[in-house]
């Protein structure tokens, strides 16, 4: 009948209206995600397998840990505090090795300071015991602790030699030469001497005697000599003697003003 055509058409209309919506949210959805539309639409076994693979591949994924998302916030503070603390060690390395160069810079200076002061020493010493020429050669100037040092000396019109080949006299002459270069440079409170100059011929005696007494005007040196300059330069003299049954003895003491 008519009237229930026209019930018909309003019940059409409403469906019609009704996939209008729908198709309308799905169009949005779609754009929402990012998906281009197609005319091809997979059919039913095409998407019933896919759900399939995807199913397994979940199964795979199983047992699943509940508490993974936590953990992985702990490790991830963990790595966070380990990080930390590495590059407060890097820093500090970085410190200490600035400070080691620097220290190696103050030692290197300190070393060539006390070098050159003591050198000048030698040079003017050595000359002033034996008219010669000396000085004291490091082997590697550029980095002093790399290698040793070398004392050239050359006495009075005497050829260039090695210490060995030296006379007692003259290696006695160079090592008091650096003792007295080193005493000068930095002085000790006092300083003990046994026959230094028992190699010593009676004028270099002089010499070293004079260079005793003019160093002992800052510090206090004990010698113990049987040569007459060295004795007489001295502002106190104690003799001693061997008495009967070996037994030493003091005989007299000489003050001289």
């Amino acid at each position: 009948t008519l009237e229930k055509a026209r019930q018909q058409v309003l019940t059409l209309t409403a469906t019609k209206n009704a996939l209008f919506d729908q198709e309308k949210q799905l169009v949005e959805e779609i754009h929402k995600r990012g998906l281009e539309e197609t005319d091809e639409v997979p059919n039913y076994e095409t998407v019933y397998m896919r759900i399939q693979a995807i199913d397994e591949a979940l199964r795979r994924l199983e047992p699943v840990n509940m508490r993974a998302i936590d953990e992985y916030n702990e490790v991830e503070l963990r790595l966070s505090d380990l990080q930390g603390k590495r590059d407060t060690l890097f820093t500090e390395r970085e410190q200490l090795l600035e400070r080691i160069d620097q220290y190696e810079q103050l030692k290197r200076d300190a070393f060539m300071e006390s070098y050159t002061g003591i050198n000048a020493n030698f040079k003017e010493i050595f000359h002033e015991l034996s008219d010669g020429t000396g000085e004291l050669l490091l082997d590697d100037p550029d980095d002093p602790f790399a290698g040793g040092m070398t004392i050239q000396a050359q006495p009075k019109e005497k050829t260039l030699q090695r210490i060995e080949a030296m006379s007692g006299g003259e290696k006695s002459l160079t090592a008091l030469a650096f003792i007295f270069a080193i005493q000068q440079y930095r002085p000790a409170p006092f300083y003990a001497f046994d026959e230094i100059d028992m190699f010593l011929d009676g004028w270099n005696v002089e010499r070293v005697s004079r260079r005793v007494k003019a160093s002992g005007s800052k510090v206090q040196f004990i010698v113990v000599s049987l040569r007459k300059p060295m004795i007489q330069a001295a502002s106190r003299t104690i003799g001693v003697t061997m008495q009967e049954n070996n037994l030493t003895s003091i005989t007299g003491v000489k003050l001289n003003g």
